[in-house]
């Protein structure tokens, strides 16, 4: 995710990686909402973008 929100700004020579080869250990995302509210059109299409977004 980093390099797709920075990208630009490391192109341009704006930032730069100062450490290549250090990656962070992958965390669980989870999405909590109340169980007993209904599942809306919104509240839908909103998980589904964050789910193809961030994965």
């Amino acid at each position: 995710m980093r390099d797709e929100l920075l990208a630009d700004d490391i192109a341009a020579g704006r930032l730069q990686v100062l450490l290549p080869n250090y990656t962070t250990r992958t965390r669980a995302r989870q999405i909590l909402r109340p169980k007993h509210r209904k599942m809306t059109p919104k509240l839908r299409a909103l998980i589904d973008f964050i789910v193809e977004t961030y994965g």
